[in-house]
């Protein structure tokens, strides 16, 4: 959104101080007569909304706005080509209180003649959402839900696909699972990917089938609408991701590690949590090198989120406390050199063995849809957690022969120049 159009909101926000909620009790002055240029900028900009243009959309948005238009649905659009096209988060959590403040507005002139819409229900809880206000936005969805089993929002066979799609976004906020899966079943089937603006809807729907499939054990079906979606959009932000995820419950963990190299180039949104996950796949598929083969992964089925975070922090500061043991290139370069001393060889096969260990609980963590990257920063792991690919093995010679797999780009370049260099000398044994 352009400065003039940024200042004349912040001026409007100073006028009413405090938390969001406080903006839907100021009563605003009487909307001034909107010129027919602003009116046709608006229209211009919802049809390029719907074709998905956002950068276009967002130019007429302002055009509409700074000409005096004050539409709390136009405002929230505002603010989704904002974030999509990557503006500040202040300037688009302040079009979005503004949206709020006019369509609040709009909710409190409705009267019983004149119910709430589904739309006018669908934008006030986006836009309370897109803000951070979960509360806010349960409250409407809540609303809107009971709307509908009063019959006052249509029934399903005679809703459009859109329709069905707002109607799920407002069951996900209102946490009825039930309705959700009952909507977007509903959505995708009525959706067509070949009209405008249809597309993204069918996929979104499709994605969102897929997590609630994948959070309640199902998936089949996750699978199914998973693939549904990327079919139709390689692109389509988290269609990827939560797909390596039902691979990784199904513990097919070639097929997952693939998936999620995809995302890094095809969801960027998600490019942060593909690294983690590459990592920790990597370290797992050498379960060969466990210290005793015979003692399997353990079944972690039966733990809960706060009993795994518990074992990941737990296995962590071990692996911090056998890595003090090493020398520093050790656990940094993957590997020993020959000269390593019996307990450092000793020491590095424990290292070794809890690292996958420690890789089998992280992984069922993310699994569960568990962000694990963000786990990691905020218990200060993330330098635990993040090197995953250096997994060492220890080197009994300096015989020359092929590269571990396991190595990342770097350890290889600096494993070929410690081949190449002259062996060191062992240090003199004690006496």
């Amino acid at each position: 959104m352009s400065e003039r159009v940024a200042a004349v909101l912040l001026a409007a926000l100073l006028a009413a101080p405090g938390a969001v909620t406080a903006l839907a009790q100021v009563s605003p002055p009487a909307t001034p007569e909107v010129p027919a240029e602003a009116r046709q900028a608006a229209a211009r900009g919802q049809a390029l909304y719907d074709r998905g243009d956002y950068a276009a959309a967002l130019a007429e948005f302002d055009r509409a706005l700074a000409g005096g238009l004050r539409d709390g649905r136009i405002l929230y659009q505002a603010g989704y080509c904002q974030q999509v096209t990557g503006k500040p988060p202040e300037t688009v959590r302040l079009t979005l209180m503004e949206a709020i403040r006019e369509l609040d507005r709009v909710m409190q002139t409705k009267s019983p003649a004149t119910q709430p819409t589904l739309t006018d229900y669908y934008y006030i809880g986006m836009a309370y959402a897109g803000v951070g206000d979960r509360p806010g936005a349960r409250r409407y969805a809540t609303q809107a839900l009971a709307a509908w089993r009063r019959g006052e929002l249509g029934e399903i066979a005679a809703l459009s696909g859109e329709e069905l799609f707002r109607l799920g976004r407002l069951a996900s906020d209102a946490t009825d699972r039930d309705l959700k899966v009952q909507f977007f079943n509903a959505a995708a089937a009525r959706l067509d990917p070949s009209q405008p603006g249809q597309q993204q809807l069918l996929t979104r729907s499709l994605v969102e089938l897929g997590v609630e499939h994948l959070q309640s054990g199902r998936l089949t079906e996750a699978t199914d609408n998973l693939k549904r979606a990327i079919e139709i959009d390689p692109k389509a932000q988290g269609a990827r991701s939560t797909y390596a995820l039902v691979l990784q419950k199904r513990r097919d963990w070639p097929a997952a590690l693939a998936e999620w190299r995809r995302v890094r180039v095809d969801d960027p949104a998600n490019e942060a949590r593909a690294g983690y996950n590459i990592q920790v796949l990597t370290t797992l598929s050498q379960q060969n090198l466990l210290l005793d083969p015979t003692r399997p992964l353990e079944d972690l089925s039966a733990r809960n989120p706060a009993q795994l975070e518990e074992s990941i922090v737990e296995m962590a500061d071990r692996l911090r406390a056998l890595a003090a043991q090493l020398p520093e290139t050790a656990a940094r370069r993957g590997y020993l050199d020959a000269g390593a001393t019996k307990e450092q060889r000793a020491t590095i096969k424990q290292y070794r063995d809890l690292k996958v260990r420690l890789a089998w609980v992280a992984l069922e963590y993310s699994a569960r849809g568990y962000p694990l990257q963000e786990f990691a920063f905020t218990h200060g792991m993330h330098t635990a957690l993040v090197a995953w690919q250096g997994l060492p093995k220890y080197r009994a010679s300096r015989t020359p022969g092929p590269q571990p797999s396991y190595l990342s780009p770097e350890q290889r370049a600096e494993w070929e120049r410690d081949q190449a260099a002259p062996p060191k000398a062992s240090p003199p044994a004690p006496r």
